[in-house]
């Protein structure tokens, strides 16, 4: 069996082996393994060194996904059952955005403040309603117990009571029709779309216009035509919501000029007032449901405010465009932009 031994001076070691011949003789050879020894050592030290590198590299490669990947996932997913369960203020912490959970947080953030914005909007939506359902319901239900109670003979009190009651129950029947037109545009039904010469309904509304308002100046500058595929039943509701809205804030002198141009792949259809005009904030707002500009006009004469948020969710599912141009004692120029329909008109027949 080979042992180890060391040099007379204990500098070098060897491996010896001691081999019996034949006839009683012996046979011993040493190898200098020093070198043997100093490579296993290099060996062992790098393989310890490598081992080392490897398992730093795990625990930072664990932290890396624990903090970038796992963390806030556990975030993202503690940050919805608190929502869930009623906390809507929560939101998960600002994560790096060049990370897939960073970008995951973010999401989730602009989720929940649009899910709570449309709450609001639909909380101001269902209250305003409300209110203005509440006052003709109020004078209907005060004609008829009036009415019950004897309150009210023959004749012309009466008479103008069911006038008035009249005159409500229309008003409420208006609104209820214009939430349903906007509920039916929040869903997303379809449009009966078709070819449509928006000159043509243009022109048709200045001419109702001027029959109904004679001491009104309406005057109009249309293109030849001005073709779009759109709802034409809808589309009338537009131009006739953006003409009443002009009519409604314009002086009894006051001149509404109504354009229809096409340029390019889009139409442009303006209606122009010399009216009062809005402040900026009052501008922002004017699309919004029941909201009015001047708080001070009555619901008779300033409408339920709703007639430019039809306007402007009708050419939001014709994919168009609307926005107003104001400045107080400036009037008010509202724009709408729907793209052109360039196919070939039907022949006729």
């Amino acid at each position: 069996m080979p042992f180890d031994a060391q040099s007379a001076d204990g500098a070098v070691p060897y491996r010896v082996l001691v081999v019996s011949g034949t006839g009683g003789s012996t046979a011993v050879v040493a190898i200098p393994i020093d070198r043997v020894e100093d490579t296993y050592r290099r060996v062992r030290a790098g393989v310890i060194g490598v081992g080392a590198i490897v398992l730093t590299a795990l625990a930072l490669a664990s932290w890396w996904v624990e903090r970038l990947g796992l963390r806030p996932i556990r975030q993202v997913t503690d940050a919805a059952t608190a929502v869930a369960g009623g906390d809507v203020d929560r939101r998960v912490e600002p994560q790096p955005r060049r990370t897939e959970a960073g970008r995951l947080a973010d999401a989730f953030n602009v989720m929940v403040e649009r899910r709570q914005e449309a709450e609001a909007q639909l909380r101001r939506f269902v209250a305003d309603a409300s209110h203005e359902l509440r006052t003709p319901l109020a004078t209907v239900a005060g004609v008829l117990e009036l009415h019950q109670a004897g309150a009210l003979p023959a004749g012309p009190e009466l008479d103008d009571a069911l006038r008035r009651a009249s005159q409500e129950t229309s008003r409420m029947s208006g609104l209820v029709q214009d939430l349903l037109l906007l509920a039916h545009l929040d869903e997303g039904r379809p449009l009966d779309l078709r070819r449509v010469d928006l000159c043509e309904i243009v022109a048709d509304a200045a001419v109702d216009a001027s029959f109904h308002q004679r001491d009104r100046t309406i005057t109009t500058q249309l293109d030849d035509h001005a073709y779009v595929l759109g709802d034409e039943q809808r589309l009338r509701q537009v131009v006739t919501n953006l003409v009443d809205n002009a009519l409604a804030h314009t002086p009894d002198n006051g001149t509404i000029e109504l354009r229809v141009r096409a340029a390019g792949d889009i139409c442009v259809l303006e209606v122009r007032d010399d009216g009062p005009g809005m402040t900026a904030d009052a501008a922002a707002h004017v699309f919004d449901r029941f909201y009015r500009a001047d708080t001070g006009r009555s619901r008779a004469a300033g409408g339920s405010g709703l007639g430019l948020s039809i306007v402007a969710s009708i050419v939001a599912a014709h994919h168009g465009d609307v926005s107003v141009e104001t400045e107080p004692e400036h009037g008010a120029v509202f724009r709408v932009v729907l793209a052109q329909d360039r196919s070939p008109a039907p022949l006729p027949g």
